[in-house]
């Protein structure tokens, strides 16, 4: 194969197209999953994608090519703050953590994650 310059670019914004679309991708997959699973299931469904973005990352640095890792890793770490976040709402809401500790309104029971 040719290696000249413009088959090195283009490898390289394939690469970083890859990168944005697989990160981007796993985000979307869990606004869609919150469509179809319960709010209780929601926040597995966020760190599995973020294990698997993880891992993806990790396979990809290890194949020596260039590739975007920063895409990847941001996108990994909002899975995993998102699931973190959504733990908690539901521990407020399966009632874990008493109602008390919160001004009065700022819990809506019919609309959790708002």
């Amino acid at each position: 194969m040719n290696y000249n310059k413009g088959n090195i670019i283009n490898n390289r914004v394939w690469a970083l197209w890859v990168s944005w679309t697989c990160s981007v991708g796993a985000i979307v997959l869990v606004i869609i999953f919150s469509l179809i699973v319960s709010k209780f299931w929601l926040p597995l469904v966020a760190l599995f994608l973020d294990i698997s973005l993880s891992l993806l990352s990790r396979y990809r640095r290890n194949n020596h090519g260039s590739h975007c890792f920063l895409i990847p890793h941001l996108c990994a770490r909002i899975l995993f703050w998102s699931a973190l976040v959504m733990v908690l709402i539901n521990l407020v809401y399966l009632e874990v953590i008493p109602l008390e500790w919160f001004e009065s309104g700022a819990v809506n029971p019919d609309i959790p994650y708002i």
